[in-house]
């Protein structure tokens, strides 16, 4: 039987992304719990701890998905690990909205002193996720799969085609996720090296 405290996190979790911060109130949460506020602060000090409830959740739910993804990939041809990482990451936000929504909502829209908390330890949290995407972009380099570039550099690129591509997909139906592979092929020979005469190659 799911315990009160998780069904409050799982209906906060979507006003907020459907609302966001300030579009809900404590009432909303209670009355989509079926409990009193009084219930329901027994449970939360108010709705900026719920908030916090929620995203501690998701991050672990963020941090998990990527060690699963790196774990699956760890054996693959490095341009396979990067496709990978890629689609993987897209399915999961395609298929679990209310969390990608949840996201948008917090890294954009909610008050001033909330988000600086929320960037500040999220930077914390995706340093080690950043530095092994890192390396592979240097893997990628070192085995002439890819131009030679700044590697964080590229892991921004990286990440933002990804998730301008999930946004995307999200926003216009048509994009569907068979195309995903499309879209990454697209990338893919944006990376790749090129036989030219500037690298001293025919």
């Amino acid at each position: 039987m799911v315990s009160t405290k998780v069904n409050i996190k799982k209906v906060a979790l979507s006003l907020f992304a459907t609302y966001g911060y300030a579009g809900t109130s404590m009432k909303n949460i209670s009355d989509g719990v079926g409990i009193s506020k009084a219930s329901l602060y027994s449970h939360f000090s108010g709705k900026e701890d719920i908030l916090f409830a929620v995203y501690e959740d998701l991050v672990e739910d963020y941090i998990q998905l990527h060690n699963r993804l790196f774990d699956e990939a760890k054996n693959m041809l490095v341009s396979d690990q990067l496709e990978h990482l890629f689609k993987g990451y897209i399915l999961h936000y395609y298929q679990n909205r209310e969390i990608q929504a949840f996201w948008e909502q917090v890294t954009f829209l909610t008050p001033p002193e909330i988000r600086e908390k929320i960037l500040s330890n999220l930077a914390e949290i995706d340093q080690p996720i950043h530095d092994k995407m890192v390396g592979i972009f240097k893997q990628a380099m070192d085995q002439q799969l890819i131009r030679k570039d700044h590697p964080t550099k590229m892991v921004v690129s990286f990440r933002s085609m990804r998730d301008g591509l999930l946004k995307w997909m999200l926003i216009i139906p048509k994009i569907k996720v068979d195309l995903v592979s499309s879209f990454w092929s697209d990338y893919w020979c944006g990376l790749e090296t090129r036989n030219t005469k500037e690298n001293g190659e025919i």
